[in-house]
Order: structure tokens, then C-alpha cells, then sequence
């Protein structure tokens, strides 16, 4: 590990240590997934049953990433998608303004105008109907 990153290793460490982390609802349902500063790869398949039990997890083992499903599991730690058992799931929309028309030639404020425009659109289209 560089300086660089062990820099960052103990700067996360101290943030976690003093602050608990965000939880999003029925995280209990959720898989969770990490990085880590010296591997290369996600660890997958962790769930957690307390949020003290997600904040001992942060300060031990000092994640330089951390990812949540936005699926709902009767298991979420389960080794393989087959055995979790799907409960369902929250619905994302993920509008990049650089997948827009044109985007090359706007400006930022006219990216996101133009993005405000595709949120409302869908939402009158998805849930009003």
C-alpha cells in the first residue's frame, strides 16, 4: 500500500469511527457490497442484521467504497442470487445528462433543464399514468 492510500486508509477510519453510516430503509433486506484500498475486487453477499452491527463492520474492516441493493432479499448475505429470494425492488431511474441529444453543446444548466424535463416526463408517464 502507498502513502497515498494509507493516507486514505486512516482518514476512513477516523470518519467511521466518529460517524454512523447512512441506512436506507430495510437495510436488513439488502445485500451490501465493498471495496477495500488493498484489493482489487467488490466483496459481495454481506448483509447485516443491526446498524451496529453495519458500523463495527466500517470500522473494522475500513471500506474505501460501499454499495447497497436496491433489492429487497429474504436473505441477502446467501452465497448465490438463487438462494437470497427476491422480495422485490425499488425502482431507479438514472438520467445522465451526457446520454442527451445534443449534450455535447449545451451548457450545464441547460443539461440539467434538460434533465428536469425527462424526470417529470417519466413520472407523468410511470406513476401518474
Amino acid at each position: 500500500m502507498d502513502s497515498n492510500q494509507r493516507f486514505l486508509l486512516k482518514t476512513f477510519r477516523k470518519y467511521y469511527r466518529a460517524n454512523t453510516p447512512f441506512l436506507p430503509d430495510r437495510f436488513t433486506r439488502r445485500e451490501f457490497g465493498f471495496m477495500f484500498f488493498d484489493k482489487t475486487f467488490v466483496q459481495r453477499h454481506i448483509g447485516f442484521h443491526s446498524s451496529e452491527e453495519l458500523h463495527r463492520f466500517m470500522e473494522s474492516q475500513v471500506p474505501s467504497h460501499s454499495y447497497y441493493s436496491t433489492a429487497y432479499y429474504r436473505v441477502p448475505d446467501a452465497p448465490t442470487m438463487d438462494e437470497k429470494g427476491w422480495m422485490g425492488a425499488e425502482l431507479i431511474f438514472d438520467l445522465d445528462a451526457d446520454h442527451l441529444e445534443g449534450a455535447d453543446q449545451m451548457s450545464f444548466d441547460d443539461m440539467l433543464a434538460q434533465i428536469k424535463r425527462e424526470m417529470i416526463s417519466l413520472v407523468d408517464n410511470y406513476l401518474f399514468g
